[in-house]
């Protein structure tokens, strides 16, 4: 991860209500916490590590028909908290249907079905932090 990626992550949560981030992919992970001190403090420190289990350890299982999300952001899986979400495991969609709302940088981003189908299962909670290309959803 580079420097402007770390400060991208590092922007997005002093911009959201989230209190701590957790990040990670093949060659390391990166936690960040807001701090609950006073503001004459120090701000919490950020902790870097890298994974204890060698690349040629780690197995994938690809999500095959996983929807991805194309950016960074805070997921919403309804338009607004006092409605119902887009979508619930089981329900058919069609192509073009929205699936969710990424929000990023105050702008709400509609992920929409890439083909018609049936929703598997949602891996991702309401109000969650999501990376570029993180599976959001599975369908069949």
């Amino acid at each position: 991860m580079n420097t402007k990626n770390l400060k991208t992550l590092i922007k997005l949560l002093e911009d959201s209500t989230l209190s701590h981030l957790s990040y990670e992919d093949e060659t390391m992970s990166v936690t960040l916490e807001k701090g609950t001190s006073l503001p004459t403090a120090a701000p919490s420190p950020v902790v870097v590590s890298t994974p204890s289990v060698s690349p040629s350890e780690v197995v994938e299982t690809p999500l095959l028909n996983a929807v991805k999300s194309p950016l960074v952001g805070i997921f919403y899986a309804s338009p607004s908290p006092d409605q119902p979400a887009f979508v619930a495991v089981g329900d058919s969609v069609k192509k073009g249907q929205t699936l969710c709302i990424i929000e990023a940088m105050k702008v709400m981003n509609e992920i929409s079905a890439p083909a018609d189908g049936v929703v598997k299962d949602i891996l991702i909670k309401n109000g969650e932090m999501v990376m570029y290309d993180q599976p959001l959803l599975v369908m069949a």
